[in-house]
């Protein structure tokens, strides 16, 4: 319900920065928030200790419990240039509306992901990067100076590096549930060895998940 959803959030936003605190330079890894949360989650908290959860419902927190401060530092920065760089070209540059457009997509989706999570869904994950590129590369007028065309081009390689890094965890992810189905079907037919071997196939593709794997 809606009351449990607002304790959910206040329980994350909580003991999600003590887990933060925990690793704060390089994170727990690219999709493991649920086992570094439970990890730093004491049974006495906001939420019943059998409710389990999966997603920050904040991006910016689940971003800065897995990759660290630096990784929520370099997201700060994309987003602010970008935001930036179309808020001062929707009055100075050649394309006024989609500079105003796209500058408002990024800061609304961003304000959206303070309670829920966009970068976990694949669609508005790369809506988002759209909007950003487009935000980015706004051209100026040719009367105009472009003072932030350097920041602009940063904010292009990381973008660029984002959405390879994207591109191949959302692979190894794919291969990861591939293995686990397949082992659950072996499992089912109690062939314990081969479903072994295909779970520690699947450790091996996300060793940061080996835990979860096993249970």
């Amino acid at each position: 319900d809606d009351e449990q959803g607002i304790v959910m959030r206040e329980d994350v936003l909580i003991y999600g920065l003590r887990t933060v605190g925990s690793r704060p330079l390089l994170g727990s890894g690219p999709g493991t928030f649920d086992v570094a949360y439970e990890q730093n989650r004491p049974i006495r908290a906001l939420l019943p200790s059998d409710l389990y959860v999966n997603r920050a419902h904040d991006d910016f927190v689940e971003v800065a419990v897995e990759g660290g401060l630096p990784a929520l530092l370099l997201w700060l920065v994309l987003l602010e240039v970008s935001i930036f760089r179309g808020v001062r070209f929707s009055t100075k540059g050649a394309m006024s509306p989609e500079a105003a457009s796209s500058a408002a997509a990024v800061a609304g989706i961003a304000a959206y992901s303070t309670l829920n999570f966009a970068i976990a869904v694949p669609a508005d994950l790369f809506y988002w990067f759209a909007c950003m590129g487009l935000a980015i590369s706004i051209p100026a007028r040719k009367d105009v100076k472009d003072p932030d065309r350097p920041a602009g081009l940063r904010a292009v390689v990381i973008l660029l590096f984002g959405g390879l890094l994207t591109m191949v965890f959302g692979w190894n992810l794919h291969r990861v549930n591939v293995l686990l189905i397949q082992a659950d079907g072996f499992e089912k037919e109690l062939r314990w060895e081969q479903s072994l071997e295909l779970l520690n196939r699947a450790a091996g593709i996300q060793p940061s998940r080996a835990g979860l794997l096993a249970v």
